[in-house]
């Protein structure tokens, strides 16, 4: 992974118990981009990754949730707008950011938006959306 992430001040990566890893990083913009860039897989399996705090075994950190970047295609162009973003990522998971910068061309096919997921429960998919018209 460090080959991958190539952290600027380097990273440390350590065995807690089978299964279970200890990301160091020498640096924290190197662990923000990380963790920003993420999800990452490694031989087929989802790295679930979450900061740890002085005081707290690594076994006992919930390792549940993950960030992705979700695409919403086919909503009119009134609709796509942060407002209407946060509402559709909340029914996927937990609202995390809107991408604005995908909000710079008028012909964007697409709104992205990064919702946290809980990895236990079944992804949604397939919705439709009703404006105030019902259409």
């Amino acid at each position: 992974m460090a080959d991958i992430w190539r952290p600027v001040k380097g990273v440390k990566i350590k065995v807690a118990k089978t299964g279970l890893f200890l990301f160091q990083f020498a640096h924290a913009i190197d662990m923000e981009g990380v963790l920003q860039r993420g999800p990452w897989m490694f031989d087929n399996h989802m790295l679930i990754m979450e900061r740890t705090h002085l005081g707290v075994q690594i076994e006992n950190i919930p390792l549940y949730h993950v960030d992705f970047w979700v695409q919403v295609h086919n909503l009119p162009v009134g609709l796509m707008v942060e407002k209407a973003g946060t509402k559709l990522a909340n029914y996927i998971g937990a609202f995390v950011e809107y991408d604005k910068n995908n909000n710079s061309s008028f012909w964007r096919q697409y709104m992205r938006l990064r919702v946290q997921v809980d990895v236990r429960q079944p992804l949604k998919k397939d919705s439709r959306v009703k404006n105030k018209g019902g259409e």
